[in-house]
């Protein structure tokens, strides 16, 4: 009766361990940077992973079906949790902003206002925008802001 018992209490935890449908760090791609548009009711995106030297594409009605959009082209599901920078335009910025905190995209994440977001991210390093951040931060060009600091400075 015991070892009945002690069989169905360890069914019953290894059922409710949430192991058997997990993503694994090695099936996912890590987004550096991305540049986001919003015309005529879809996101274009292009995104940047980390340690890949390829830039990806997609469009979608939602940001997370651009993202999806462009997965197709590596087969990995993206993760955006860690994203260093986003490209926006300054008159979309709220909304698009706003849209990938909802997506949980760290309020930590630098903004770069542009007006050609999505060819920006893919014509520069992301490294090399970091630098040209801090540098022009430094020279009192530019002043370097986050999702955050947008946000609540409306």
């Amino acid at each position: 009766m015991k070892i009945k018992i002690l069989a169905a209490a360890a069914l019953l935890v290894f059922s409710l361990s949430g192991c058997g449908n997990k993503l694994e760090v090695r099936d996912r791609a890590f987004v550096q940077s991305a540049g986001i548009e919003y015309e005529d009711e879809q996101y274009e995106i292009c995104l940047k992973l980390f340690e890949d030297s390829k830039y990806y594409n997609g469009r979608g009605n939602t940001f997370r079906e651009a993202v999806n959009d462009a997965e197709k082209m590596q087969g990995k599901d993206f993760f955006t949790g860690h994203m260093e920078i986003v490209s926006v335009r300054d008159e979309e910025k709220m909304p698009l902003l706003e849209s990938l905190v909802n997506e949980n995209v760290s309020s930590g994440c630098l903004v770069v206002l542009c007006d050609d977001p999505v060819n920006y991210i893919s014509r520069n390093d992301p490294e090399k925008i970091k630098g040209m951040i801090s540098t022009a931060e430094r020279n009192g060009t530019a002043e370097k802001v986050n999702i955050c600091d947008v946000i609540n400075s409306e």
